[in-house]
């Protein structure tokens, strides 16, 4: 995985964006990149653009915002978008895209649908207990108890919408595909892969409806 990681690296290119949906893993990844780029050329590592940087009710990006962040001379640049309507302006935005498309590579980091609804839905049971919205990473299967009641039941509207905006991300063109399941803990990374300690299955409440919603989906 290293190896294809280093073989992203475009000198001629500002930096690299890791793009997907929360709980993709995408922290874990930016760290993993800043770690490696880092013993050969000079890296700015961004943390995750969150939705908070917009700068109208429309959702735009200032194209000079962007610029003065992520493109700072001599500075290789290192950071994510998880938030659809942030991936949204992105790619859609055609001021932001003409300064992706030719200055930065992009990499969308898939994840086992299962996976990583699974992930997002304890996330949310965690910030309701300990009132951490910052709340990024994985609990061991010796803390997941205390902090997690299962098994739960989704509505189906909750598992459509997670559907829908899977199939939403697919819409973007990108450089470079990364599967979570490539990627390996690093040692000296606070940010580490999920370990729960239970399956999906035993999780849900309703694990049969929701895999059947999950089977037709194409990850691309």
């Amino acid at each position: 995985m290293i190896d294809k990681i280093l073989r992203f690296y475009d000198k001629s290119k500002q930096g690299i964006i890791v793009v997907g949906n929360p709980r993709c893993g995408s922290h874990l990844l930016t760290s993993i990149i800043t770690k490696y780029y880092s013993e050969f050329t000079d890296v700015l590592y961004v943390d995750e653009i969150q939705n908070n940087e917009y700068h109208n009710e429309e959702s735009t990006l200032s194209s000079k915002w962007f610029t003065d962040q992520m493109m700072i001379p001599k500075k290789y640049t290192v950071t994510s978008a998880v938030s659809l309507p942030m991936v949204s302006a992105l790619f859609n935005q055609l001021s932001i895209y003409e300064i992706i498309k030719h200055k930065f590579t992009t990499i969308k980091l898939l994840r086992s649908p299962m996976d990583q609804f699974m992930s997002t839905i304890i996330k949310e049971m965690v910030v309701e207990k300990t009132g951490r919205s910052n709340w990024h990473y994985s609990l061991t299967p010796e803390t997941f108890n205390d902090l997690v009641t299962y098994p739960v039941s989704i509505s189906k509207l909750r598992v459509d919408i997670f559907v829908r905006n899977l199939q939403y991300l697919a819409s973007f063109p990108v450089d470079h595909i990364i599967n979570y399941d490539e990627i390996a803990n690093l040692p000296s990374s606070k940010f580490v892969k999920n370990n729960y300690g239970i399956p999906p299955e035993k999780f849900f409440k309703n694990y049969t409806y929701i895999s059947q919603k999950f089977s037709d989906i194409v990850l691309h």
